[in-house]
């Protein structure tokens, strides 16, 4: 669930972004920020409980969504807060870091791309 909302909220936030920033409802990104900040909070909490249970898809979902965070930051992008134009989520947040940095290199996690040949 956490994953999900994470998710949720940056995906959010980043199509309201996409508008003209005149036209941005502030307080509804404002929402969407605290969302990602309290997911990632909240992550950093139970980060130790997640390297002792079982791999699983809540796991995939959540790196998912840190990955895209390196990937795309809308709380950096649109830097709705004094200190968003610095944002990292791993800042504050060892545990979930040191987590996330184990996961990824599992190879279930790997993106590969592989090329086959076409059969004339």
């Amino acid at each position: 669930m956490l994953g999900d909302g994470l998710f949720d909220a940056t995906t959010l936030l980043r199509v309201e972004g996409w508008r003209r920033s005149a036209d941005w409802n502030r307080a509804y990104m404002l929402r969407e920020r605290r969302k990602i900040i309290n997911a990632l909070d909240r992550m950093e909490i139970e980060a130790a409980e997640f390297a002792r249970d079982a791999f699983n898809i809540g796991h995939v979902c959540m790196a998912g969504g840190l990955s895209y965070l390196n990937l795309r930051n809308p709380v950096c992008e649109y830097a709705l807060e004094t200190d968003d134009v610095s944002f990292d989520w791993r800042n504050g947040r060892p545990a979930l870091s040191a987590w996330y940095g184990e996961v990824i290199r599992r190879p279930s996690m790997q993106y590969k791309v592989t090329v086959s040949k076409a059969a004339n």
